[in-house]
């Protein structure tokens, strides 16, 4: 009997410190809880618990010890679920998906207050399914914010002008115009983000960033046609330029078209000269 009872508080005393350890982790709050920690304690117990029959032969045959191992066992077994969605992917919108799941009332649902407790409840091993394709889509999710932010930081960061503007003909310093130098880095860098956002909008995992997407679409669309048409304008100025401002014979040949020019010669100017002096 008193053999029976040293065993007995052996299985106790790892079954109460096991619990201790859990009641410990359960009443912290999910944002803040070390999931290393965790589950480091978790394979801690699991190690000690299959080692326990090896040192001591008799607890192989003792039932509460069975029960201590299907207990211990199967939190280790929860851990995995809960790395998964320990994942910084997973915001608060994903959480009411969740818990929607488990048939818990979202109400004022608030995860800087939510505790590793009421993740257990939810009991989400479950549905391992409906919860891996949450996990995914938040992933998937964040990917294409990370995308977004950095197309937003490329744009930000990018100048209209890195080259500058050159003098086109006469003093340097005193020219008959200014006009635009080539910006590659900034048509290839156009040209990458338009196919990098036509690939998030065939996305499954885009429908809740459409609106930013299809925003950033719009406005590359936008940078592309009035850089096209800036370019455009410029090629047909210069080579007009050269025609009524160079030859005093086509000019008396076409005075009407010359006024015309002329008009547009000033506008064209003006423009280029307030945009070398206020490039932003």
């Amino acid at each position: 009997l008193e053999k029976d009872l040293r065993l007995l508080q052996q299985v106790y005393k790892v079954y109460l410190d096991h619990s201790t350890m859990v009641n410990d982790f359960s009443n912290a709050l999910w944002t803040k809880f070390d999931i290393a920690a965790l589950t480091k304690s978790a394979e801690d117990f699991d190690k000690l618990v299959r080692r326990m029959p090896k040192d001591t032969k008799e607890l192989a045959e003792l039932p509460t010890f069975h029960k201590l191992e299907e207990v211990i066992t199967s939190f280790k077994t929860a851990v995995p679920l809960i790395q998964q969605l320990k994942s910084d992917a997973i915001g608060k919108t994903h959480w009411e998906e969740l818990m929607k799941i488990a048939s818990v009332e979202v109400g004022d649902f608030d995860l800087k207050k939510m505790t590793l407790n009421a993740v257990f409840q939810m009991q989400l091993h479950r549905f391992p399914d409906e919860v891996n394709e949450i996990v995914v889509t938040a992933v998937n999710e964040q990917k294409i914010e990370g995308e977004l932010a950095k197309i937003d930081s490329g744009w930000r960061g990018m100048s209209f002008m890195p080259n500058g503007m050159r003098a086109y003909k006469g003093d340097p310093q005193n020219p008959r115009a200014w006009v635009l130098m080539p910006n590659e880095e900034m048509k290839l860098m156009l040209d990458d983000h338009v196919l990098t956002l036509q690939s998030m909008s065939s996305s499954k995992y885009a429908v809740k960033l459409l609106d930013s997407i299809k925003r950033w679409e719009r406005s590359l669309s936008t940078i592309s046609e009035v850089t096209d048409a800036w370019l455009i304008m410029q090629r047909k100025w210069m080579y007009l330029e050269s025609i009524f401002l160079d030859s005093d014979d086509i000019r008396l040949q076409l005075p009407e078209e010359a006024k015309k020019f002329d008009k547009a010669d000033k506008a064209f100017r003006k423009t280029m000269l307030n945009t070398k002096d206020n490039p932003s």
